[in-house]
Order: C-alpha cells, then structure tokens, then sequence
C-alpha cells in the first residue's frame, strides 16, 4: 500500500483546548457511532425496564402466576396483566 495513502487514513491524534487528547475521527464514523450509541442506549432502556417489571411482579401462589404491578408503555404492559403462567409466557423483544 502506498505510504501516503496510509498516512491520511489513519486518526491523527489532536489535543483540545485542555490539553486533552483526542483522535480526529471522520464525520461518517461519527454518524455510525452515535446510530449504535442510540440503539445500545434503547435496548438498555428495555432492559431495565424489563428488570424492574419482573422484579416489583407479585407472584400469585394459588394460580401460580406472575401478574405485572406497573405499566409500562416501551413494553407495552398494563398493571394487572400476566406476565407468565404455567401455559403462557408473555414474550418481550429487545
């Protein structure tokens, strides 16, 4: 490979106004990080809540169910509905 073409391809390591250093990145692999950033941060989100709605659950001995105490619109879950039974699992996507 060409050893100019090596130079410009590689991240130049530049320092900002602090002192700080930081690599010049391209503005196309910025918009791909910042799309993965969003989609971790969403999935992460799904995954608390989902956490938190199997955690606070209240686990009904007599029918041996699991029904939800909170609602949750990203999971699309309203207080009172069953979460999982003997015949029946509610299936969530993340």
């Amino acid at each position: 490979m060409n050893s100019a073409l090596w130079h410009w391809r590689q991240s130049k390591v530049l320092r900002n106004e602090l002192g700080e250093r930081r690599k010049n990145t391209s503005p196309s692999r910025a918009i791909r990080n910042g799309k993965k950033k969003s989609i971790w941060n969403h999935r992460n989100e799904v995954r608390l809540q989902l956490r938190q709605l199997f955690d606070s659950a209240f686990i009904d001995r007599e029918k041996d169910e699991k029904v939800s105490m909170l609602s949750s619109a990203l999971l699309d879950v309203e207080r009172g509905e069953v979460l999982s039974a003997p015949r029946y699992r509610r299936s969530f996507e993340v």
